[in-house]
């Protein structure tokens, strides 16, 4: 009886987190404004009803180092093009892989909101 109710509280009681934040930013997002989820997940998109900005979808592809070599990533190029997209909101589980997008957010986004442990919500300044 008590392992059935961890299983309850491990499976079926956990927070939709992706749920809240979309509940949080579709009230304040306009439909030319652009979204990137980062490392964090990237079902935002379609709950958003946004286009996923990149070509690597899942958010480990370009971090991964076996990804990268396997897929012949050039990160350095993708995150200069992702840059250049000028997001109006980035979402990030935890710092990215990719040290000067971390400090492309901090010179240009403040933090909207977070929930701590799970995901942080930039907005562009």
């Amino acid at each position: 009886s008590g392992n059935l109710l961890m299983q309850k509280h491990d499976y079926f009681d956990k927070p939709d987190y992706p749920k809240q934040v979309a509940e949080f930013l579709k009230p304040r997002i306009n439909r030319e404004d652009r979204v990137f989820t980062g490392n964090y997940h990237q079902v935002l998109y379609y709950l958003l009803d946004k286009d996923c900005p990149v070509k690597y979808v899942h958010r480990t592809l370009m971090c991964d180092l076996e990804h990268q070599s396997a897929l012949k990533i050039d990160l350095a190029g993708e995150m200069k093009a992702l840059m250049a997209m000028d997001f109006r909101y980035i979402l990030m589980e935890k710092p990215y892989c990719y040290e000067p997008l971390n400090a492309y957010i901090r010179n240009n986004y403040i933090l909207i909101k977070e929930i701590p442990g799970v995901v942080r919500i930039y907005e562009r300044k």
